[in-house]
């Protein structure tokens, strides 16, 4: 969680070392970036050692000097005597694999300094091209990762799997897409890779060790599996590595109760991909297993009771309230369970179609491929077609206008300004075309070069650069209720005759959620190797502060009669037969006669409202008998009241006719 804030606080340069740096070997100040010369002469050490080092101290200085993040000048500059960065960086990760020595037997401390020199190397542009492009790279990296993880080392594990991170997801802000797809293919390709590790991992898990690694395959996992990063995974690929993980599905809900929020977090984007694009087959068997491994309660406390200013809290919080909508959508167990833990009141708002006065910010989903794919190889771009490139992205008539405009610039450019401008333009045109359709095509005015001539734009060609394809999201699973509107009134204070809610409820639900969840824990731990599962039949809320309330069904009679006195016409009541007959029920049951008068005067006001829902009163006789019998006024006067409401049905005018009503009033 320390690592995971500080880099979230903007520190992309902390990292974990098995041993503390050697200060010595830095040739400046900690709190400052070393000078693109020490970058670069570092950079060079790697490929040829000065008199009297080794590779190892090359390394060592190398990781000293230059920063976790990545190179901080990983390209060539544009003027004269430039040094080519792109193949220093290339010629240091040649070296790092060339002399990287026997793999089985190198000290544990060499090691790890390898696995940091290359995710600094990895981070940059160049060096993140190289896993495809740089010949035996790919192969290499994959040995050095497997034989690092057979070390059963934590640190060297750590190590190995950052870098894998780094290889999967750009650590660069310059993103390339196309070059994303090619490394998470290869990265993914073998299976029998991707089996070795989510094994550690699950040995891990179980024995309740290796944070830190453990948090590095989460993050490998949701550059492979969550959206957004997902969009760029093979779909074959895809499929396979959600299968493999679906199958460790109890190993993930385990990290639910981990101390570490930075993995907890993991665990829960994990899980949504599984649910939301796994077949229906392994989203139900995910909700069965929410169930049975006590998942569903600890982020349902997330999800209700956090209240921070930090934004980690609030996408834990976001994370635990789309996890809680898809555990319950279309499950029978769990929504029993939701009626046994929150008042039917605050439930019929899951029912409603209103909608929320504010709402928060996505923090799940915060990178927008399909943006990024249509931005893709403007390097070379001007200013006019980067302003053409981020029309082209808004809107059409956006992009109409701003294709325009650059036809009108181009044509004071010389020739060579007006290919690049078709380039672009067709370029940025291509990748928006596959969003939009081709309705709007006819219409573009083209730039045409006096030299290449055409007879229509360059994506009607056949030797055209295949776009960048982004794989789809599935959505097999999708939360329907309007769970928003539920947060939104949890908060709030009701006083109503469905739904009694406020400071203490709230309360009594929070200890009530911890209680259970301390127990389950607890049951756990002593079980030691047997697996145990949630007994959530049994489970249920008492909300003691509402014991003195006279209550029916999942009404409170006190405060139907206000709502009555007070003119309220709009009726909360969803159920109004059951209700009808659960008041008529406790009317005929109780001895007294100040209850009988509430029943009575609810009963009026309920079948007042809903007499067409409810239908003909078959005790009508019963009642008048009452009204002939009774001698109290108090009671008189309710059974009166409760006649007028009857006989709006016809058919209990009827009886009241023959039971010789109007002789007994």
């Amino acid at each position: 969680s320390l690592l995971d804030g500080a880099r979230a606080a903007g520190n992309p340069d902390v990292h974990v070392r098995m041993s503390p740096l050697e200060r010595g070997k830095r040739l400046g100040p900690l709190d400052l970036p070393c000078h693109e010369e020490i970058e670069s002469s570092s950079l060079k050490f790697l490929t040829t050692q000065p008199v009297g080092w080794d590779f190892a101290q090359a390394v060592s200085r190398f990781n000293a000097n230059v920063s976790y993040s990545g190179l901080l000048h990983a390209t060539t500059q544009e003027h004269l005597f430039a040094e080519n960065k792109e193949k220093l960086i290339s010629a240091g990760i040649s070296s790092l694999i060339s002399k990287e020595g026997d793999q089985e037997s190198i000290p544990l401390l060499e090691l790890e300094q390898q696995f940091h020199a290359l995710r600094r190397l990895v981070a940059s542009k160049a060096g993140f091209s190289c896993f495809t492009t740089l010949p035996g790279f790919r192969e290499k990296v994959g040995w050095k990762v497997a034989k690092a993880l057979k070390r059963n080392d934590d640190g060297i594990s750590h190590a190995a799997i950052d870098m894998l991170c780094a290889l999967m997801e750009p650590m660069h802000q310059d993103y390339d897409l196309r070059q994303e797809q090619l490394n998470k293919s290869s990265l993914l390709s073998s299976e029998k890779f991707l089996d070795g590790l989510l094994d550690m991992w699950t040995g891990l898990v179980v024995r309740q060790a290796g944070a830190l690694v453990v948090a590095g395959v989460l993050d490998f996992l949701t550059f492979s599996l969550c959206s957004p990063y997902s969009e760029t995974t093979d779909g074959k690929q895809f499929d396979t590595l959600l299968e493999k993980v679906a199958g460790r599905g109890r190993t993930l809900f385990r990290l639910f109760q981990h101390p570490s929020m930075t993995i907890v977090k993991g665990a829960g984007l994990i899980m949504k991909a599984i649910i939301e694009e796994g077949e229906e087959e392994i989203g139900a068997r995910m909700q069965q297993l929410a169930l049975a491994e006590g998942a569903l309660p600890q982020h349902l406390l997330t999800a209700l009771y956090t209240q921070s200013a930090d934004g980690r809290f609030l996408t834990n919080r976001q994370l635990s309230r789309h996890l809680v909508g898809l555990w319950t959508t279309s499950t029978a167990p769990t929504m029993e369970l939701m009626k046994r833990i929150l008042p039917a009141g605050l439930l019929t708002f899951l029912e409603s179609e209103d909608t929320v006065p504010n709402d928060d910010i996505d923090r799940l989903n915060t990178r927008d491929n399909l943006k990024l794919a249509m931005e893709a190889d403007k390097k070379d771009s001007n200013a006019v077609l980067l302003a053409a490139g981020k029309g082209l992205a808004t809107a059409k008539v956006a992009a109409l206008a701003t294709a325009e405009l650059v036809t009108e610039k181009t044509y004071v450019y010389t020739d060579q300004a007006k290919k690049i401008a078709e380039k672009h333009m067709e370029l940025a045109l291509t990748h928006w075309r596959q969003r939009m359709g081709s309705n709007w095509q006819p219409s573009i005015n083209w730039v045409r070069s006096d030299t290449s001539p055409s007879t229509g734009p360059a994506w009607l060609s056949k030797n055209n650069e295949r776009p960048i394809v982004l794989r789809k999201r599935r959505e097999h699973v999708k939360s329907t209720a309007n769970w928003l509107l539920f947060y939104y009134h949890f908060n709030k204070d009701h006083s109503k005759s469905n739904l009694i809610w406020n400071y203490k409820t709230r309360e009594e639900l929070r200890e009530g959620l911890e209680s259970e969840i301390a127990a389950f824990k607890q049951a756990r731990e002593l079980s030691g190797k047997a697996m145990i599962s949630w007994n959530h039949t049994e489970f249920r809320v008492d909300y003691n502060s509402l014991g003195e309330e006279i209550r029916i069904g999942d009404y409170f009679l006190r405060l139907l009669l206000e709502e009555d006195q007070m003119g309220g016409q709009e009726s909360v009541i969803t159920d109004s037969s059951t209700f009808f007959n659960d008041l008529y029920h406790r009317f005929l049951l109780t001895p007294k006669v100040e209850m009988k008068c509430l029943c009575l005067q609810a009963m009026a006001i309920v079948y007042g409202r809903h007499w067409e829902d409810i239908g003909p009163f078959h005790d009508t006789r019963y009642i008048l008998a009452m009204l002939d019998r009774s001698v109290d006024r108090q009671e008189r006067d309710r059974l009166v009241l409760f006649l007028s409401k009857l006989i709006l049905h016809r058919e209990n005018v009827v009886d009241v006719l023959k039971a010789g009503g109007l002789k007994t009033l």
